[in-house]
């Protein structure tokens, strides 16, 4: 029903329909499940900011589903948003060796892997907490 308000459609003038909702597991996102016969993933990526206005969501991921007709829409309220200080614990020390977290995305933890990435650029402005 939210996607007939917006503009994406197939040639026959049918829009994509929700078949499932559920909580990701491992982030603060919800994943929308559509079915829409006709409509390529590319025209979900183009048509992105009308669609998290009827999602009245971010949307951080726009990925293939089990088929072509599916697409899975991976969105965060505009009430989860990112916090503003990240707390540092032990729980966020990466169990694989090489691997650390910088930070903290909409879709969890943003994990650098130093044995496919070797050379890491970490910029902000003074006093942000780069050195720590």
């Amino acid at each position: 029903r939210m996607m007939r308000r917006i503009s994406v459609k197939n040639r026959m003038g049918e829009t994509p329909m929700l078949i499932g909702a559920e909580k990701d597991t491992e982030s603060k996102a919800m994943i929308y499940e559509f079915v829409g016969y006709g409509i390529p993933l590319g025209y979900y990526e183009d048509n992105s900011a009308e669609i998290e206005a009827a999602l009245n969501a971010n949307i951080v991921r726009i990925m293939q589903g089990k088929s072509l007709s599916k697409a899975l829409i991976y969105a965060v309220s505009y009430d989860e948003g990112l916090p503003q200080f990240v707390t540092w614990d032990r729980s966020r020390i990466h169990r694989r060796d090489f691997e650390i977290v910088l930070g903290e995305s909409l879709l969890g933890d943003v994990i650098v892997d130093l044995n496919k990435l070797p050379h890491l650029l970490i910029g902000g402005s003074t006093g942000s907490g780069k050195s720590v």
